[in-house]
């Protein structure tokens, strides 16, 4: 099984924003999905055209 860093790699270069954050606080998922602010982690996509 890969780890998380690989997998979230792999979404990036699919041009997929990623949010990486402690799951243990349950607060924090909620305020992600709602668009508050939040202690994380922002992996943005790759939007390059050449992939």
């Amino acid at each position: 099984m890969e780890g998380k860093i690989s997998i979230i790699n792999r979404i990036a270069k699919l041009g997929i924003d990623t949010i990486l954050l402690n799951g243990n606080k349950c607060e924090r998922l909620y305020d992600a999905l709602i668009e508050n602010k939040i202690i994380g982690t922002i992996v943005q996509g790759d939007n390059n055209e050449s992939n």
